[in-house]
């Protein structure tokens, strides 16, 4: 588990076929490092990170703070350092690092964020995006 918070189960995709087939097999065959993430990716700990959104949802359970706004802006721009989408096959690229699970969780941190600014009036939940302009792929 990414997070190894409690009531987290894995499931092996694989029993849902296609699709999920191909990606437990994807799945079973990164390595260790591809969810230890031991190694820092430049400036930014993947581990560092981890326990910092423990720490939040261990006093936030709901994951509806203004935490998560900080949280996604602290590994925006290392998840799109490593990681790009090809707008025409949908195909995503992983880059420069094995952490695929560090990347995963800060897509996920950030998502939510994105929908939190997006779901009422609360005065934390307006607020400027993380980039202003993103500006062209790279």
């Amino acid at each position: 588990a990414v997070l190894g918070l409690p009531g987290y189960s894995y499931t092996d995709p694989a029993m849902f076929g296609g699709f999920w087939a191909e990606e437990s097999a994807l799945e079973a065959s990164r390595p260790d490092a591809a969810c230890s993430c031991a190694r820092s990716s430049g400036k930014f700990s993947w581990q560092a990170f981890r326990e910092a959104l423990r720490s939040d949802l261990d006093k936030d359970p709901s994951f509806s703070g203004a935490w998560a706004h900080s949280a996604c802006g602290h590994g925006y721009a290392t998840l799109f350092a490593h990681a790009s989408l090809d707008p025409a096959s949908d195909q995503l690229t992983v880059r420069g690092t094995d952490c695929t699970a560090g990347l995963a969780t800060v897509a996920a941190v950030c998502a939510r964020s994105a929908a939190l600014r997006g779901g009422g009036r609360k005065a934390w939940a307006w607020h400027e995006a993380v980039v202003q302009e993103e500006g062209a792929s790279v």
